[in-house]
């Protein structure tokens, strides 16, 4: 669910989440079982005109602990090698990465940034993986992402142990 106003309650969770004062807050995409913030969009520039570097960002204290755990276990690896020997799954990110980088671009008067010609994370390859926790908050904020989607998989038994609040 995409909510398009962002309460200052909704900035003073996500700032707890993050550990840090949230900059370029657009919408938020996804929110938890509990109602809190999952994943945000953020606007194409921060407040100093330099380009966002990453679209979606995921803040869940919980998940982000569970996908550095992935990729401190290689996944990242085994999902790039997954990637090379299979067609459709490479086709699936490829779309995945595109339909990105023209969300990223949209509404945007001036994109001619070289960041808005990379993809999630900030690949210029676009069937590359470098970051789990990206794919995935792409993934709560559209449900096309092939990558996030195996994250999910992986995570979705998860609840929080403590408010976020």
């Amino acid at each position: 669910m995409i909510v398009k106003s962002i309460s200052q309650e909704d900035i003073r969770i996500i700032a707890n989440q993050l550990k840090r004062t949230p900059r370029g807050l657009k919408s938020i995409v996804s929110r938890c079982e509990l109602n809190y913030p999952l994943a945000v969009e953020n606007e194409a520039f921060t407040e100093d005109g330099k380009p966002f570097p990453t679209l979606y960002w995921l803040t869940c204290p919980v998940k982000i602990k569970a996908i550095s755990q992935l990729e401190d276990e290689g996944w990242a690896s085994k999902m790039q090698e997954k990637i090379a020997s299979d067609e459709t799954l490479r086709n699936q990110l490829y779309a995945a990465q595109e339909s990105y980088k023209s969300k990223r671009r949209s509404g945007v008067k001036n994109a001619s940034h070289p960041l808005f010609e990379t993809g999630i994370a900030g690949v210029k390859d676009p069937i590359a993986i470098k970051c789990l926790h990206a794919h995935y908050a792409h993934y709560l904020a559209t449900g096309d992402n092939p990558i996030g989607k195996m994250v999910e998989e992986k995570i979705s038994g998860l609840r929080c142990t403590k408010r976020c609040d």
